[in-house]
């Protein structure tokens, strides 16, 4: 009984951590957005936003799902005493990294240039491809360093680095008043993840353990980690693109301007994806472990999860709808009249935090495929009512169309849970409440 208190307590103690420092980087990357749509035309933000945003789809995508499948073999390997099995699956994942980036980045080339007819006067989505191997490798390391517990070192480089690193650069660009452009923002991303990704990978000192890797190396199972993790990459990728896809079918079917416009809104309410991968990322490692010892010990760490979600997303979407029209103006004084559209995606993004450690269990407890029912049909619905909402309502077609896909999501998912785990996933378990909050 006592090392469960003492495990529940590390795991408060570390969301606790892991969340100021992520809402202290959510407002340093708020703060380097509203730099961004001053010093770009609403077009040029679009574009911007529409690349890093590719980024981070792409960082997760090129990995194949290992850096999901690292919450449930690296524990047991590490229990195992088998370091350089961990060092063998990184080293494994980023050489995936690297090739898949590649293949992204020729694709995107021939689209390109089929598009233009020549190579010149380039969307930043193409140059935002030679960030994509550098954040995929900073994201692998960083799910190793909070599953060895190193959570300075997995939190502080992405959270408070990344954007401070490119507030520095753009404070550097106003002072010298040299012209920012959308290509040139990118770049400055691309030499962020570049600068980062080394920095971390030296501190990990990830290296083999000894000289008997070689002879052991045979006993990998590579194929194994691939048939693992590989589902749990679709389950995310269809889950990125419940976002990603308004912003592709808006640059489509609707404007360059609404592109800015909604990436202000989502902006604001990505401090939502923020709590989420807090507290993912400290409860996901106990996760195949918690399986194992059966539903009450599912249900206790997935209650401390699911009160932590709540309450904090409560606060935060209360202070989001009385503040979001003052937030919007700091974009610009026309970004204001989304505000309507604003609180529509507060409550969407509510609904989807409180529900979603729903996906990580389905994932961690071998029910991947099962998880991908729930994301896939909330892709389509997704689609189908962007194609209809974006030509006759603009941003606020998508804040509803997102609403109305995360709550389907939700049905289907709880449905799923009850299912194959025997719980509901987004219950508060209140009389566990010892444990946090």
């Amino acid at each position: 009984m006592s090392n469960s208190n003492d495990e529940q307590a590390y795991l408060f103690k570390a969301f606790l951590f892991a969340l100021t420092l992520s809402i202290i980087g959510f407002f340093l990357t708020l703060c380097y957005n509203i730099a961004l749509s001053r010093m770009l035309t609403p077009e040029s933000y679009g574009n911007f936003k529409t690349a890093e945003t590719f980024v981070g789809l792409a960082q997760m995508t090129v990995l194949l799902g290992g850096n999901f499948a690292t919450f449930s073999i690296f524990p047991k390997l590490l229990k195992q005493n088998r370091d350089f099995m961990v060092w063998e699956y990184l080293r494994f994942y980023m050489l995936i990294g690297v090739i898949v980036s590649l293949c992204v980045g020729g694709v995107l080339t021939v689209i390109e240039y089929e598009d233009t007819k020549r190579l010149t006067d380039y969307h930043p989505i193409l140059f935002a491809v030679f960030a994509i191997p550098f954040a995929a490798a900073l994201r692998l390391l960083r799910d190793t360093a909070i599953i060895k517990k190193r959570l300075i070192i997995a939190y502080i480089p992405k959270q408070l680095g990344y954007p401070l690193f490119i507030l520095l650069a753009l404070s550097i660009f106003y002072s010298l008043h040299i012209e920012l452009t959308s290509n040139v923002a990118i770049f400055i991303v691309i030499s962020n993840y570049i600068f980062l990704t080394v920095i971390v990978f030296s501190i990990m000192n990830v290296k083999e353990s000894g000289p008997e890797s070689q002879q052991k190396r045979k006993y990998v199972f590579h194929r194994y980690w691939l048939n693992y993790a590989f589902p749990m990459m679709f389950v995310f990728v269809l889950n990125m693109l419940m976002s990603q896809m308004c912003i592709y079918l808006l640059e489509i079917f609707g404007s360059e301007g609404q592109i800015g416009y909604f990436a202000a809104c989502f902006t604001i309410v990505q401090i939502f994806i923020v709590v989420q991968s807090s507290v993912a990322g400290i409860i996901q490692p106990s996760m195949s472990t918690a399986y194992e010892n059966g539903v009450a010990q599912m249900s206790k760490l997935n209650g401390q999860g699911v009160r932590q979600l709540f309450f904090i997303s409560f606060i935060l979407s209360s202070i989001i709808v009385i503040f979001g029209e003052q937030l919007l103006t700091f974009f610009g004084k026309e970004y204001s009249d989304y505000y309507l559209s604003l609180v529509v995606m507060v409550f969407a993004y509510f609904i989807q935090t409180v529900s979603f450690l729903q996906q990580a269990w389905l994932r961690h407890s071998g029910h991947a495929k099962q998880a991908l029912y729930g994301a896939l049909s909330a892709v389509i619905i997704n689609i189908a009512l962007l194609l209809f909402s974006i030509p006759s309502y603009g941003v606020f077609g998508v804040a509803m169309s997102v609403l109305v896909s995360f709550v389907c999501m939700l049905f289907i998912n709880t449905i799923l849970m009850k299912k194959y785990l025997g719980l509901y996933g987004w219950a508060l378990h209140l009389k566990d409440m010892r444990f946090s909050f």
